[in-house]
């Protein structure tokens, strides 16, 4: 794992040595580490938070347990935010699974935190990649994007960053396509059908 300054300075972050273990993708980064998933041939996927050089697990370096796992995970940071927001499996894993859930980290096991989760029915989340600009937002620690929330519907999601509270915002029952998020001075504006109640940003 390599970081490149503004002026082409390439730093090597991390070196995985263990013949069984690969980097397998950058998830976000915080102050306290760069989120990445490690693939493990003996134990699966894990993620981990890299610094000074040292990986450390969080979700201590085993599959069978309540943190995150698997490799389908999708996250989303900005330089201002000190967290991480990513979605993957939910709870215990197993090969079948495919509840996922959202799930926060401030770089550290401690801080690692699922938000909410269930099955795919009545959980969702798209928008949460880095590749895709526009399809989630934050407002500082606060994290605007679309999804699925306890029902089979569209729903903008507000996720507060101080204490993980989430609000739901209707957007129309069989919207398909996802809405464009842009932050603004203010808040989040986006599209969406109908208009859901307006959400001013907090904390910033």
């Amino acid at each position: 794992m390599y970081k490149v300054s503004d002026n082409g300075t390439k730093t090597v972050l991390y070196t995985e040595t263990a013949p069984n273990k690969n980097l397998l993708k950058i998830v976000g980064v915080t102050p306290n580490g760069v989120i990445a998933i490690i693939a493990t041939t003996s134990t699966g996927s894990e993620y981990v938070s890299i610094s000074g050089g040292i990986a450390t697990p969080l979700n201590f370096n085993t599959v069978a347990n309540s943190r995150p796992c698997a490799s389908v995970g999708l996250g989303t940071s900005r330089t201002t935010n000190s967290l991480v927001y990513f979605v993957t499996l939910d709870t215990l894993y197993t090969v079948n699974s495919s509840n996922k859930a959202l799930w926060v980290t401030d770089g550290t096991l401690a801080g690692t935190k699922k938000v909410f989760g269930g099955t795919p029915t009545t959980f969702a989340a798209d928008g949460l990649t880095p590749q895709f600009p526009g399809s989630s937002e934050h407002c500082g620690n606060d994290l605007y994007f679309n999804g699925k929330n306890g029902a089979n519907a569209e729903r903008l999601i507000y996720v507060n960053g101080s204490n993980y509270n989430v609000t739901t915002y209707s957007i129309g029952s069989g919207v398909t396509t996802q809405p464009s998020f842009r932050k603004t001075a203010s808040g989040i504006t986006l599209i969406a059908l109908p208009l859901p109640t307006s959400s001013a940003e907090s904390g910033l």
